[in-house]
């Protein structure tokens, strides 16, 4: 393999390691984001993600199941002024009481002029999937509301998430390769620094070997040959 093919393929090995490396912090940070969340999914900012579970909302222009949804997490205020047509994610009634920490989440369309009180506060809104024939059988609390989608999604990536958040997924796809892409890199390190300390050394063949210790028995030879000289005449 020649000094092009080998520098062509370390090249291609650091890309593909930090490619890997940027991937595995964002995901890190994304699937345990919402572990340590009192909501119970990721959220920066005012922005929130959140992974589709079902099928309800698959027709042309919006989501599928295992898609991740970027969404805009709503004030009171901007909960006020929700109207029909638009998107929300809102937890299930039933699913966690009163208060909408930790429960099961859904993302559904407002399809019923939303119920307000005299002060023009939401109070409700009724919504349906738009891949289901009928309107959910319930009404969603304006304190059950957490966001509204405006469009973003990538496509997938809410299934990847979900699996990377499991002990079985995160480990084997993310810890095993990181500490085999880190053990590499630190090899290529040691090995480069070694080179580099030993670049001035002059390398010694095989032949120059044989010279070297075939000198070395004729020096040795010779002295014993003076030292035997020297005894004779001492005699």
């Amino acid at each position: 393999m020649n000094a092009k093919v080998k520098k062509g393929l370390k090249i291609a090995s650091d890309i593909l390691f930090w490619i890997f490396f940027v991937l595995a912090i964002l995901f890190t940070v994304i699937a345990f984001s919402s572990k340590s969340s009192s909501k119970g999914y990721p959220k920066f900012g005012n922005t929130a993600l959140f992974t589709i579970e079902s099928d309800s909302m698959n027709v042309e222009g919006g989501f599928k199941k295992n898609d991740l949804i970027i969404t805009h997490v709503l004030s009171e205020d901007e909960k006020d002024q929700l109207k029909v047509g638009d998107v929300i994610t809102f937890v299930l009634p039933g699913t966690s009481g009163e208060s909408s920490d930790q429960g099961i989440f859904n993302t559904h369309r407002i399809v019923e002029e939303p119920v307000k009180n005299a002060d023009g506060h939401l109070i409700s809104v009724k919504t349906k999937g738009d891949a289901n024939s009928t309107m959910d059988d319930y009404k969603v609390l304006a304190g059950n509301i957490e966001a509204r989608w405006d469009g973003g999604k990538i496509g997938a990536l809410g299934g990847v998430i979900s699996f990377l958040r499991q002990p079985y997924g995160f480990w084997p796809c993310i810890i095993v390769p990181l500490c085999g892409f880190l053990g590499y890199e630190i090899f290529v390190l040691v090995t480069t620094i070694q080179k580099t300390k030993n670049k001035d050394k002059r390398l010694i063949s095989k032949a120059d070997e044989e010279l070297i210790k075939q000198q070395a028995i004729e020096e040795f030879l010779k002295k014993q040959q003076a030292e035997a000289e020297n005894k004779k005449e001492e005699k």
